[in-house]
């Protein structure tokens, strides 16, 4: 019989035994490579595991549904909790260290929301949408990045707003931790990976399609484009298909100004929320302003 090159997953709950199985690693100058999650695991996540195998000496994964990034309750209540079907999956994919806190653990003195400006990295989009959202993700990606003392720390493309934010800390608060972007994960229809993906129904998911294909649109944007105009008729788009935007953007990934122009240009995302039924997505993608920034993908249609 073959031998397994299988990892044994070990589970930690508490910060104070993270830290004892993360200190003979540092010791014996391991590299660590952080993943963290809110659990629901899917294909987008799994890749953020793989890339921190192949970079790292040691991953480790975070499974916290983090209470103080949620504005709506009803949402904290109904995100999805999968922790063995989650474990699972990430010993399949040579995960080293699954951290499963307990909010006490997380946040000792009290669940208390810090609040964020960084310009409009926090205030437009999703800022302007989810009233201190952003809050609650610098609040709990700031403790987990002091608890786990990572070299690298992964996170999806898919919520390239929240990318931009945690980037952005870092640099301000000199946090030690390369923050390492993946891309987005799709499936074969072309809709992004999402937990919340499998609250679609069939007929949900077929009309999902429209959000990418939408965005897939953008891929041949030339300096001369009219940005009103693509706009406009991508929100129609949507619309036809029985998806209903909240917002259809593009903008400079750097800054999150929202372009009126291509001129000058030398990169620019397209960004964009919207509801299928009560299902809230979001998606993004790069668009080509040069040949040599247009995206690569084939159009799966």
């Amino acid at each position: 019989m073959p031998i397994s090159n299988r990892r044994v997953l070990q589970v930690i709950c508490s910060v104070s035994d993270l830290r004892d199985s993360i200190s003979p690693l540092q010791l014996s100058s391991k590299s660590i490579g952080f993943v963290p999650t809110m659990g629901a695991l899917h294909d987008g996540h799994l890749a953020l595991i793989k890339r921190s195998r192949a970079e790292n000496d040691v991953t480790i994964a975070s499974i916290f549904v983090n209470p103080t990034q949620f504005n709506d309750p009803t949402d904290l209540i109904n995100y999805p909790r999968t922790l063995q079907a989650d474990c699972a999956n990430l010993e399949e994919n040579g995960c080293d260290i699954v951290f499963t806190p307990t909010v006490e653990e997380i946040y000792p003195s009290g669940t208390a929301k810090i609040q964020v400006d960084y310009g409009l990295l926090t205030n437009t989009l999703e800022g302007a949408l989810r009233e201190g959202h952003f809050d609650g993700v610098v609040q709990v990606v700031r403790r987990l990045l002091e608890i786990v003392t990572c070299q690298k720390a992964y996170f999806g493309e898919k919520d390239f707003q929240q990318l931009a934010v945690i980037r952005h800390m870092v640099k301000l608060e000199s946090i030690p931790t390369d923050i390492v972007s993946v891309s987005t994960i799709r499936e074969t229809n072309g809709l992004a990976m999402s937990s919340r993906n499998r609250h679609l129904s069939d007929s949900s998911r077929s009309a999902a399609r429209a959000i990418s294909k939408a965005l897939y649109t953008c891929s041949e944007l030339q300096s001369s484009s009219n940005l009103l105009e693509l706009k406009r008729d991508a929100i129609q788009y949507m619309k036809d298909k029985g998806v209903e935007p909240e917002y259809f953007e593009i903008i400079n990934p750097d800054t999150f100004e929202v372009l009126l122009t291509l001129e000058n240009q030398k990169k620019a995302r397209a960004v964009t929320a919207a509801f299928v039924g009560e299902i809230r997505l979001i998606d993004n993608m790069a668009v080509g302003v040069t040949e040599a920034n247009r995206i690569s993908e084939p159009q799966p249609y």
